[in-house]
C-alpha cells in the first residue's frame, strides 16, 4: 500500500510516519505541509491512499481532494482518508461529497489509523466512532424521507446502509443481520443503483444529502 501524508504539523507528520514505518505492507511515498505541495505530490506519485488534514496553510484539504479529483478524472485509484481534529457535521457532509472515503480523528488510537488505512485501501469507507455517533443522529428514516428516492430503499436496505455508515465491512454486516454475505452484496448493489452512487462512500454522502439518513 503506497501512502502519501498531507499534514502541516511537522511533529504529527513524523508521528504518522513512525506508526506506518512499523507496517511492512505500507510504503510512505512522501509528505507535504501545504495543499499546493500536496496536490503536486499526489499528481506525481499517484498513491493508493492519501492521508489529508482539513486545515492547511494555503487552502482547505477538502478543496485539495476536489482539485485532485477534477484533474484526474480518468484515474480513480487514489483514495482519501481525512485525519483531522475537527468533529463537525458540516465537515463530515462536505468530506464525503468531496470524494473522501474515510474520516479519522487525530486523537484516535494509532491502531485505528492502521485499520482505517487498510479498510480504505480495500475500497470500503471507515468512520471514526466519534463521527459515527454524529452521523447516526441522522440514521433513522421517516417514510416521507424514504420516498425521496424512487424506488425507495427497503427496510432491509436501510439497515445495511446504517451499518455501512458505522464503517462495518460486508462480512460483519452479514453477521450482525444474520444474513449471508451474498445477500449483503445484493443489498449493497441495490442501494447503489437506487441512489445512483458509484461506491459505498458516495452512497453515504447521497443518503445524507437526500435525508435518508438524518
Amino acid at each position: 500500500m503506497r501512502v502519501a501524508i498531507i499534514e502541516d504539523h511537522s511533529l504529527l507528520c513524523v508521528g504518522i510516519r513512525s506508526v506506518l514505518a512499523g507496517k511492512s505492507e505500507i510504503q510512505v511515498v512522501g509528505d507535504a505541509a501545504t495543499a499546493n505541495d500536496g496536490l503536486l505530490l499526489l499528481q506525481t506519485t499517484q498513491p493508493d491512499v492519501a492521508i489529508v488534514d482539513i486545515v492547511l496553510p494555503d487552502y482547505n484539504g477538502l478543496e485539495l481532494v476536489r482539485k485532485f479529483r477534477s484533474s484526474n478524472r480518468d484515474d480513480a485509484q487514489t483514495k482519501f482518508l481525512i485525519l483531522t481534529g475537527y468533529v463537525d457535521e458540516s465537515l463530515v457532509f462536505e468530506a464525503f461529497t468531496s470524494g473522501v472515503s474515510s474520516y479519522c480523528i487525530k486523537t484516535s488510537k494509532s491502531d485505528w489509523l492502521i485499520e482505517a488505512l487498510r479498510t480504505t485501501y480495500e475500497g470500503e469507507p471507515w468512520l471514526d466512532p466519534a463521527i459515527s455517533r454524529i452521523v447516526l443522529k441522522y440514521a433513522r428514516t421517516a417514510n416521507a424521507q424514504v420516498k425521496r428516492i424512487d424506488p425507495p430503499l427497503t427496510a432491509q436496505e436501510i439497515e445495511v446502509l446504517e451499518l455501512i455508515v458505522q464503517g462495518y465491512r460486508n462480512d460483519v454486516i452479514a453477521e450482525r443481520l444474520y444474513i449471508s454475505l451474498s445477500t449483503v452484496k445484493s443489498y449493497i448493489r441495490s442501494i447503489l443503483d437506487k441512489l445512483h452512487a458509484n461506491d459505498r462512500a458516495q452512497a453515504v454522502a447521497i443518503s445524507m444529502r437526500a435525508g435518508i439518513i438524518r
